[in-house]
């Protein structure tokens, strides 16, 4: 499954738009241990509270509590604007040890 986190850009054929966390709580919760990612891009400022940072650490935590990483995309990409964030969301997947990509 590929996973597009924006809450306005259009999403890319062939992916699965989530808008937020609550949205990838809720998918997470529907799918179990079906839900895999193969590629997810992260985009930092959403309209809620958590931003991209806060998606990315909470597949995180779901890897540690499942002693897992079935949770964390296989490969990591960034569209957003923000150079910070972007940085940001980098550090965290190079600290958890996961594969990223720039787009």
């Amino acid at each position: 499954m590929n996973i597009w986190l924006d809450d306005i850009r259009q999403v890319p054929e062939g992916w699965v738009h989530i808008h937020n966390l609550d949205e990838l709580e809720k998918l997470v919760k529907k799918l179990g241990k079906n839900f895999e990612v193969d590629v997810m891009s992260f985009d930092y400022h959403l309209a809620h509270p958590k931003r991209g940072i806060d998606v990315m650490k909470y597949l995180a935590d779901l890897c540690a509590k499942g002693e897992t990483s079935r949770y964390w995309p296989k490969e990591v990409r960034y569209h957003t604007n923000d150079p910070r964030g972007e940085e940001e969301m980098r550090a965290f997947a190079e600290k958890f040890h996961a594969p990223s990509k720039g787009d």
